[in-house]
């Protein structure tokens, strides 16, 4: 069981702020519509800082900083245009 232990990899905490990013837009599905639209905006900001944050560490990759950057706008433009929305 010891050799368990050195093939145990970290998980990094961006993909845990994905999930709850991904909940919480998950969640907008279930409640009523005043709190629908700010739910899903929530979600996309968080995810867009998630994106954010891994564009200027140059994570995963330095290669993918352009595609961080894409979702980034992405989402933070989807969640000002839900912001909007409402």
């Amino acid at each position: 069981m010891a050799g368990d232990e050195k093939t145990k990899r970290r998980v990094s905490p961006e993909l845990f702020t994905r999930l709850l990013a991904l909940a919480i837009v998950a969640a907008a599905l279930f409640v009523g519509p005043p709190w629908k639209t700010w739910l899903a905006a929530g979600g996309c900001g968080l995810a867009a800082g998630v994106f954010l944050v891994q564009a200027i560490q140059g994570r995963p990759t330095r290669r993918t900083r352009w595609l961080n950057v894409f979702f980034a706008l992405t989402f933070i433009s989807t969640a000002i245009w839900l912001a909007f929305l409402r």
